[in-house]
């Protein structure tokens, strides 16, 4: 199967939201702020480390082992993350618990990753978060032209907007 425009612009954002979901977890209240991005960060990651075993079917006590690995709390976010991955038909959920993975590649769970963040209802923030990734990787870009930018796209104020970019505006963002 080829893949389309749209499956590699979805791996792209994938990607960007497992790395943001993994700095997340150095920010005290960064999964509060950023909920969608946590969320489909860890099932992404939840995901992949499932698929990575050598097994078809996972018992639950290897799912809690696979949910600790990638900083998912197993008490009180691996059955919402196993949901969602179930909603999106890439694992089986036997009556027992156990879980197996409907095989999935490395891009799959990049693809399944963004549509997890779709399905959490992103804030515009989080949305701008992954434009501006994506966008500075290519290129410093000024912090003005920035700031008019984002603010356009995502339906913020000029002030949300510029308060949202500081943080992030040392190597790639220019004054």
């Amino acid at each position: 199967m080829a893949n389309t425009a749209k499956d590699t612009a979805d791996e792209n954002t994938g990607a960007w939201i497992i790395h943001h979901g993994q700095k997340l977890q150095a920010d005290v209240s960064g999964a509060s702020e950023f909920s969608a991005l946590d969320g489909a960060a860890k099932g992404g990651m939840l995901l992949a480390g499932m698929a990575a075993s050598d097994q078809t079917e996972l018992s639950r006590a290897e799912l809690v082992a696979i949910a600790k690995n990638t900083r998912l709390n197993p008490k009180t976010e691996l059955d919402f993350a196993l949901e969602a991955l179930k909603k999106r038909e890439v694992i089986d959920i036997t009556k027992e618990g156990a879980v197996s993975v409907l095989g999935v590649s490395t891009r799959q769970v990049l693809r399944v990753t963004t549509r997890l963040f779709e399905g959490l209802d992103p804030t515009a923030e989080e949305n701008a978060a992954i434009d501006v990734a994506e966008t500075t990787s290519a290129a410093p870009k000024k912090l003005g032209d920035e700031i008019d930018r984002v603010s356009d796209a995502f339906k913020l104020k000029k002030v949300d907007a510029a308060d949202f970019l500081r943080p992030v505006s040392g190597d790639r963002l220019r004054r």
